[in-house]
C-alpha cells in the first residue's frame, strides 16, 4: 500500500496547485506524474489507487500519466553520467569508478495537470 499513500500525496498538490490557480470548478482532464527509477513504485499499482482515491474529487474522470524518470548518476572522478542500471557492476563506462553521486531517478512529482477545453 506504499502506492497508496504516494498517491493520495501527489493528489494534495495536484488539488492545490488547482486552488492556487483558481480553476479548482474546472474540469481535469490528466495528471503527469513523474516516477524515478529507483523509487520502487509500481505503475500498475498508481493506476489502480488513483482511480479508487480521485472518486468525489475534481480529479475523478481524469487519466493518470506516468512517465518513468531513469536513474541517472554523475562519476565524481570523470565526469561521465551514466545510468549505472545498464553498465557492468555500476560502474562509471568510461574509468571503472564506482565513486558517483546520484542526479535524478529517486523523485516523484506532478508535471502538470491538463484541463479539459
Amino acid at each position: 500500500m506504499h502506492e497508496m499513500s504516494i498517491v493520495k500525496r501527489f493528489m494534495n498538490i495536484a488539488l492545490d496547485q488547482l486552488i492556487q490557480q483558481g480553476k479548482e470548478n474546472e474540469t481535469v482532464e490528466s495528471v503527469t506524474l513523474e516516477v524515478g527509477e529507483m523509487t520502487d513504485l509500481v505503475p500498475h499499482y498508481l493506476q489502480k489507487y488513483y482511480e479508487i482515491a480521485s472518486k468525489g474529487t475534481p480529479l475523478e474522470a481524469s487519466k493518470l500519466i506516468i512517465e518513468m524518470i531513469p536513474m541517472k548518476v554523475k562519476c565524481l572522478d570523470c565526469g561521465c553520467e551514466y545510468n549505472p542500471m545498464k553498465t557492468p557492476d555500476r560502474l562509471c563506462p568510461d574509468c571503472n569508478s564506482g565513486n558517483c553521486h546520484l542526479l535524478q531517478g529517486r523523485d516523484v512529482s506532478v508535471s502538470s495537470i491538463t484541463l479539459r477545453s
